[in-house]
């Protein structure tokens, strides 16, 4: 898109600086031999003192040529280009004060000035400094791509550099830059949202065009600013109609947005975010702070999201009328694209509308549902049920290749043709496409094989429950029943699964094989040994001695269970219906026991410690024993 392309050619600037720019520094310096003749250091005096007094036009149409300038004056540019990098404005200082004129000299290939530079290098007390010295009218002088220093700003994202040099000059936020874009938009592309949040206060919005408008508004949805992106649509609610393309829209837009609007954050994520930060709460109170204030931030984003959505839908109501806002729906696909990313609460609200909508079929023939099954959307599927009689009948509707809904359960993701680039080898054809599968989100998130196949067969099995007993022996066009179609679809995710559940039996049974033979020993090594003549131990009648002999067992039979359910694991047939429930159940009840024989022979440690020490020294024994829990700890929060 053009403007990716404009916005990389922006800031590109803080790269080139740092491998173009020195090359030229250095071939300054070789082409200012200490023996010049005079004359030419006479040009070059003047040279600088006209460019001096050059007016911001000509400094703007001038191209920098640094190769007739005196080393002394190569070597200025060379110490504010470094220090501009550095952030040292300390350097920079009595250079900018004895010559004003420098500030306004381009330093770069790309006529950037140093405060083009410093930006770029987010040099903040360098740009603080520099701004106080230059005049407000330096401000605007821009490289050859059209770009101000403020451009570089917005980009990078620094809203002190930003408002240093607002203050400075109140136009710059309305100054476009390269390709003719605002400051603001530029920002909103880049997902700078504080920078957004405080140019959409400085900048004048009505100034904008139709279109820079829409593509500011899509910026901030697509970088989820759904709290800026709720104040522009309400500044110009016609951007609820406007289509700078077919199908292209506000509300084609926020039906792909359903990761960020119907609660990935908030559910999918947060649970495991809440289960792997609560481990941490061993570590301290303040990352449950940290957790809640987290969690407040998301909330809000959604019912920002929800608001912006329930508003742009209000608005398309009521400007269109039923047929146009029904072919709209209907010809962009926005109903199977939110049920493709899972936007449950976009589809509620238009179906609540207009119920009708649940019919619509895709290029392919295929429903919101038959969408939802495939990209395993359990959110959109959950819907069928809330639709009545109508769900029967849905379930019989069948798509372009004869798949009723029960097919699509049984597909491991979404075939699309892609472009082979490969260069075929000698004696080989060129491919032109080639097939290949866009796995759903759902299935990735899932970590091991095994446990993938496992999530797939209740998946098959739920939507098995909605269809008629009829469609379980139906073929599609490939001579398929819906069972022989999910066999062949997951192969290779069987024969993953098998490799996988192996070696973490495997493994695990090394490790619960290593503590019943350490706890078998430690029953007979008791601490502080045995009566010589009786032979029981000389510590039975301490309280820490119990401690141990229960752990002790504890570890010992717990680790045998465990090398039980790994041994029943490695024997097993390996057929899908094993991988369903019970080689689940049985590395599950597996990987219980190991952890709590872990723990058996962490107490048994600490006991015996306790024991043995605790009469010679004062609290190092019972800070040792505490210790134990960490790695118990660590232990738990992964499984």
């Amino acid at each position: 898109m053009r403007r990716n392309s404009t916005l990389s050619a922006t800031y590109s600037a803080k790269t080139d600086f740092d491998d173009d720019q020195m090359d030229d520094f250095q071939d300054e310096e070789a082409q200012d031999a200490p023996t010049q003749e005079q004359g030419q250091k006479q040009a070059a005096d003047q040279e600088i003192e006209q460019r001096s007094q050059l007016d911001e036009r000509d400094i703007e149409s001038q191209t920098p040529n640094l190769s007739g300038i005196r080393s002394e004056v190569a070597t200025e540019h060379r110490t504010l280009y470094l220090a501009a990098l550095r952030d040292d404005w300390k350097a920079a200082e009595p250079i900018v004060r004895n010559k004003p004129s420098l500030a306004r000299v381009a330093i770069t290939r790309r006529d950037e000035r140093v405060l083009h530079v410093a930006v770029a290098a987010k040099s903040t007390k360098f740009v603080e400094g520099l701004v106080d010295l230059m005049d407000k009218e330096d401000l605007k002088l821009k490289n050859t791509g059209g770009s101000t220093a403020f451009c570089f700003a917005a980009a990078s994202g620094v809203v002190e550099i930003a408002r240093a040099m607002a203050e400075k000059n109140e136009e710059l936020a309305n100054i476009r830059g390269e390709g003719r874009m605002a400051p603001i938009t530029m920002a909103a592309l880049f997902g700078n949202k504080a920078m957004v949040s405080y140019l959409h206060n400085v900048t004048n919005l009505k100034a904008l065009e139709k279109s820079e408008r829409f593509d500011l508004l899509e910026g901030t949805i697509q970088n989820d600013m759904y709290d800026v992106a709720l104040a522009l649509f309400k500044e110009d609610k016609t951007l609820a109609t406007y289509r700078p393309a077919e199908n292209h829209s506000i509300l084609n837009m926020l039906a792909k947005k359903s990761v960020k609007i119907s609660s990935r954050n908030l559910e999918g994520k947060s649970e495991r975010f809440i289960h792997r930060r609560a481990c941490s709460l061993v570590w301290g109170m303040f990352t449950w702070l940290k957790i809640v204030r987290e969690l407040r931030e998301k909330t809000l984003l959604k019912m920002k999201a929800s608001e912006l959505l329930e508003e742009l839908w209000k608005e398309c109501s009521e400007n269109l009328a039923e047929d146009e806002l029904k072919r709209l729906v209907s010809e962009t696909n926005i109903l199977h694209s939110a049920a493709k990313e899972g936007n449950v609460e976009f589809l509620a609200l238009l179906i609540r509308d207009y119920p009708d909508l649940v019919w619509d079929v895709n290029q392919k023939g295929q429903t919101i549902f038959h969408v939802a099954v495939l990209h395993r959307q359990e959110k959109v599927f959950s819907l069928v049920h809330q639709i009545g009689a109508i769900k029967d009948l849905i379930t019989l509707i069948i798509d372009d290749e004869d798949n009723y809904i029960l097919h699509l359960a049984g597909k491991l993701g979404e075939p699309v043709l892609r472009v082979n680039k490969k260069t075929p080898g000698p004696g080989q054809q060129q491919l032109g496409e080639m097939e290949e599968k866009i796995m759903p989100t759902s299935f990735l998130n899932v970590s091991g094989a095994a446990l993938r196949l496992q999530k797939e067969l209740l998946w098959f099995k739920e939507v098995e429950t909605i269809v008629p007993p009829l469609i379980l022996r139906k073929e599609n066009k490939g001579g398929k029943t819906p069972r022989q179609l999910f066999t062949e679809e997951h192969q290779l995710l069987l024969k993953e699964g098998e490799k996988w559940m192996r070696d973490t039996a495997n493994y695990c049974m090394i490790v619960a094989t290593l503590i019943a033979t350490v706890m078998f020993a430690a029953a007979f090594t008791v601490p502080g040994g045995n009566n010589d003549v009786e032979g029981t131990p000389i510590m039975i009648q301490l309280k820490g001695f119990t401690v141990f002999v229960v752990s002790d067992a504890v570890a010992m039979f717990s680790s045998i269970v465990s090398i039980i359910m790994f041994l029943s694991i490695l024997t097993s047939r390996y057929t899908e219906d094993d991988f369903l429930v019970s080689l689940p159940n049985k590395l599950l009840f597996g990987l219980t026991t190991l952890f709590a024989s872990i723990v058996g022979m962490e107490l048994a440690f600490s006991a015996t410690f306790v024991l043995v020490y605790s009469n010679h020294m004062a609290w190092e024994p019972m800070l040792i024993a505490a210790s134990g829990a960490v790695p118990v700890a660590l232990f738990g929060c992964t499984l």
